[in-house]
């Protein structure tokens, strides 16, 4: 079945064209009117009838116009003319318009039910040439497609639309494709094509992980205009409300080459994403292959051995940032130097502060790994200035007073010098302060003087050789620190409220020979 819609700006006539035939005899099921041009065009944009029976004659827009223009959007629906005279400009112009028929008023209902029989064998053929058409247009993309991602070709195919071709990837920031095209992806990219068929060129874009890959060539002469993948960048910024980055391959001739082609669009817009360029075409970068000189390593590398404080780790990312930029390293080289600069930065955390923590220090290839992860010089560098970030303040809020450090000093000789004689003076003089600060201060810190903490050393260990040794009492008084047996039997009493020997009979642990 098919759809009908009438236009006339008289209601009259509306009335009668739609009720004095059966319509449903000649196979028209939907039947809807309109009465001027302008409200048939918006019908017409918003769901195409497979036949307009229109008035000529009509204020604002006519009917010939209305079929003109209605060409931008239907290549399919056929049009009947109705004119109120025999004008032969009228009837020519319908006949250029490819019209079905032009029929003068008064009407007859046989002359009526003959043009629709006309429009409706017409659709018919025109339906099954789009039908064919658009097979070989599939066709054709799928060859095209395996082409540019595959690298086979089937110029039987391909090869008739381009003398000179090139390839553009292109996509959207902060969004991705799928979320602004959605379910008109292919009304979109018929639209994103126009700027480029209305100039001739023949134009094949298809949707590859996100990113729209376009084929645009000439099919006439051997050379293109300069930014035709602008124009198409343009409409998609207008429509979708996005902005793009792409990358354009340059010239080729041969499709043979379709797929380095797209090689080099694909590597195009990774350097321009990378840099943050709208628009790259790879023929005009320079070598982003070349090495990175040795010496900008080497910088790196002996940073660590060279900083008197940890900020100036801000300065050396400046500088990678600026000498990237200035060489216009590849996207590659950059994260590597970025990885270099990681690295001598944990080696400096682990030399200067003797700390490691795993929630901030990764292995050497995690960092690497997640390096490699970014896909912009802009993000890899708030990467790395959240991570020295975090290190600074892990490290201030994990700093230490010279008092605090100093008590923890002195402890640790202590702990492994227990058994030693122990003076304060010379504990003062070998870290550099006065004896008596120094017991004011391991008392303040400690809640206990400096030579009670020694004394619960001693006896710590005097009680362990007491359960688990045969040595007699007054060889563990020179073991632990204390030359005097009685004074250490003393102090072990007042200490534990027992004498070495009670304190050995009822602790004493039977140890394998």
């Amino acid at each position: 079945m098919y759809s009908l819609l009438i236009v006339d700006d008289e209601k009259v006539v509306l009335d009668a064209l739609k009720t004095i035939m059966n319509w449903s005899e000649y196979g028209v099921s939907d039947v809807n009117t309109v009465s001027d041009g302008i409200e048939a065009l918006e019908f017409i944009k918003d769901s195409p009838p497979d036949i307009v029976l229109t008035d000529i004659r009509m204020p604002g827009l006519n009917g010939l116009e209305l079929v003109e223009q209605s060409k931008s959007y239907t290549n399919q629906t056929m049009f009947i003319m109705i004119s109120g005279h025999t004008e032969f400009a009228y009837a020519k112009k319908a006949i250029e318009l490819e019209a079905v028929d032009y029929l003068v008023k008064p009407i007859e209902m046989d002359d009526i039910a003959e043009a629709i029989k006309k429009a409706i064998e017409k659709y018919k053929k025109k339906s099954e040439q789009n039908n064919v058409e658009r097979y070989l247009d599939e066709l054709e993309d799928k060859y095209l497609l395996e082409s540019i991602v595959g690298g086979r070709i089937d110029t039987q195919w391909i090869n008739r639309h381009f003398n000179i071709y090139q390839v553009a990837v292109i996509s959207v920031k902060e969004a991705t494709l799928h979320e602004n095209l959605k379910k008109n992806e292919q009304k979109y990219l018929t639209l994103f094509k126009e700027p480029l068929m209305s100039k001739g060129y023949s134009v094949f874009m298809h949707v590859i992980e996100e990113q729209i890959v376009m084929v645009y060539g000439n099919t006439k002469t051997a050379s293109m205009e300069e930014g035709l993948a602008d124009q198409v960048t343009s409409t998609i910024q207008r429509e979708l409300g996005v902005i793009t980055t792409t990358g354009v391959s340059g010239c080729f001739n041969n499709m043979k080459d379709m797929h380095n082609a797209y090689q080099r669009a694909k590597r195009a817009y990774d350097i321009g994403f990378f840099y943050n360029q709208g628009y790259t075409d790879y023929s005009t970068l320079p070598n982003h292959e070349k090495s990175i000189d040795y010496r900008m390593i080497f910088e790196i590398e002996d940073f660590s051995q060279q900083i008197s404080k940890f900020e100036e780790y801000y300065h050396l990312a400046d500088t990678i940032l600026n000498y990237i930029y200035a060489e216009e390293l590849s996207p590659e080289k950059s994260k590597y130097l970025y990885y270099k600069f990681l690295n001598s930065l944990n080696t400096y955390l682990e030399k200067e502060y003797n700390v490691k923590n795993k929630d901030l220090v990764h292995a050497d290839l995690l960092l690497y790994e997640e390096a490699k992860g970014f896909n912009s010089l802009a993000s890899i560098q708030k990467w790395i200035y959240t991570y020295t970030k975090q290190w600074e303040n892990y490290i201030e809020n994990h700093r230490i007073s010279y008092n605090d450090n100093l008590v923890r000093e002195v402890r640790k000789y202590l702990d492994e010098h227990f058994h030693e004689e122990i003076e304060l003076n010379r504990l003062a003089e070998m870290y550099h302060i006065n004896s008596s600060y120094l017991s004011s201060l391991f008392s303040k810190k400690m809640d206990m003087t400096l030579f009670d903490y020694l004394t619960s050393l001693r006896l710590k260990n005097a009680k362990v050789l007491l359960k688990t040794t045969n040595y007699k009492v007054n060889e563990i008084c020179q073991k632990v620190g204390y030359e005097n047996s009685r004074y250490f039997n003393q102090v072990f009493k007042k200490k534990v409220g027992t004498t070495p020997g009670k304190y050995r009979s009822k602790h004493l642990i039977r140890v394998n020979e």
